[in-house]
């Protein structure tokens, strides 16, 4: 009968790159992730200020409108 044989743990040099890999990925992933959700709020504030700008643009051309024809 055989015995199974256990493998050598891998030289510590390669625990060491995958580990710089496994980090640098993560890191990667989280820019990234900030960067999508700084990009959203921008684009949420430039909605909430268009919009802002068409309530008054309106607001002025009904006010214009009711005291022109009143």
């Amino acid at each position: 009968m055989e015995t199974a044989s256990v493998p050598p743990p891998p030289p510590p040099l390669l625990c060491h790159f995958v580990g710089f890999v496994r980090s640098l990925t993560y890191a990667l992933i989280q820019s990234r992730t900030r960067e999508k959700e700084r990009e959203r709020k921008r684009l949420h504030k430039m909605r909430l200020q268009v919009g802002d700008i068409s309530r008054t643009l309106v607001f002025f051309l009904h006010l214009r409108k009711v005291l022109l024809f009143e």
